[in-house]
């Protein structure tokens, strides 16, 4: 069986290399993400916005 902690060391620095790409291009990840989008809107208004972005046909249904 191979050896997974030279390959989780790699993954790891892999990932903070990503992170720091993406903290220097202004991108916000994980929890920064998230608090981000909770911010200001109310329950209602994320519901609205979700719906405005996926919106679907009104006239077609699934069978099943």
């Amino acid at each position: 069986m191979l050896d997974e902690q030279p390959v989780l060391s790699l993954l790891r620095k892999e990932n903070e290399r990503l992170k720091t790409l993406l903290r220097e291009h202004g991108i916000l990840y994980d929890k920064e993400a998230n608090s981000s989008l909770d911010s200001g809107m109310t329950t209602v208004e994320k519901v609205a916005l979700f719906r405005r972005l996926f919106k679907g046909r009104d006239d077609v249904y699934a069978l099943r």
